[in-house]
């Protein structure tokens, strides 16, 4: 099973309100809301409202965009209050702000611990912890994310993909091969000679096609959730959005 949703952040300058009107006017199932701008991080009276207005309108809280980073020194529990609050069954987090070659043992196992103690914390709370994959962190690359994750060995502990802007689709799908056992959630969007088009631009609905029959064959659920969109506009977003449905409905079938 699979849905789709936007990641707020996509939109850092509409307000909540306005994400949501334009998550139900594109049909996607739901949102992931971002920690920096509309969902802060200990404001739980913020997330409480922002949860009843996206479920009254029929959308799901898919996950929540923390900007926790490893190492960082911040309060996880704030996070994890706020994720509560919202309804996030996801906290997205970042795996700090070095790649593993930069760090010595001792900093990368200071990372594991810290990990393996915010998984345990939201362990009680039913919720997953799944690391953003991006460059400059201990998920800059497939080989060390997968090494991350089976370092902290816990079970909540999950993985997000998006591509690699500089790798082509037979590189990106290696990459995707080898976190495919750890994922959760995808943050989909198409670049092209350095700049952001649309998703069906440039051979991107191909190439998603290819990315989506892949993670289909894993059996599970997963949100795949359009982050940011051409020229920063709605109506690319709202473009985007109507391919993404139309590529899952082909993959999956429904």
């Amino acid at each position: 099973m699979y849905k789709t949703g936007i990641a707020s952040v996509s939109f850092r300058g509409l307000a909540d309100l306005d994400i949501i009107n334009l998550a139900k006017t594109s049909g996607v199932d739901g949102i992931e809301w971002g920690g920096d701008v509309h969902v802060p991080a200990g404001d739980t009276a913020k997330a409480k409202t922002v949860r009843r207005e996206t479920e009254s309108r029929g959308l799901e809280v898919l996950s929540y965009g923390s900007y926790y980073s490893l190492g960082s020194g911040a309060s996880f529990r704030d996070i994890l209050e706020t994720a509560r609050e919202l309804g996030a069954p996801v906290i997205r987090i970042w795996a700090g702000n070095s790649e593993k070659a930069r760090m010595t043992k001792e900093q990368y196992a200071e990372c594991i611990d810290e990990a393996r103690r915010i998984s345990m914390a939201a362990s009680a709370d039913g919720v997953s912890v799944a690391f953003e994959y991006h460059n400059n962190s201990l998920t800059s690359n497939a080989c060390d994310a997968v090494e991350l994750i089976n370092d902290i060995g816990r079970d909540n502990i999950r993985l997000y993909w998006q591509t690699e802007v500089t790798f082509d689709t037979e590189k990106n799908m290696e990459a995707l091969k080898a976190v495919l056992p750890y994922l959760i959630n995808i943050h989909v969007f198409n670049y092209s000679q350095g700049k952001q088009v649309l998703l069906d631009e440039a051979d991107g609905a191909d190439s998603w096609s290819k990315y989506m029959s892949l993670i289909k064959g894993d059996g599970k659920n997963h949100n795949f959730l359009t982050e940011f969109s051409k020229d920063g506009l709605t109506d690319s977003f709202i473009h985007d959005a109507a391919v993404l449905k139309g590529i899952c409905r082909g993959v999956y079938g429904e």
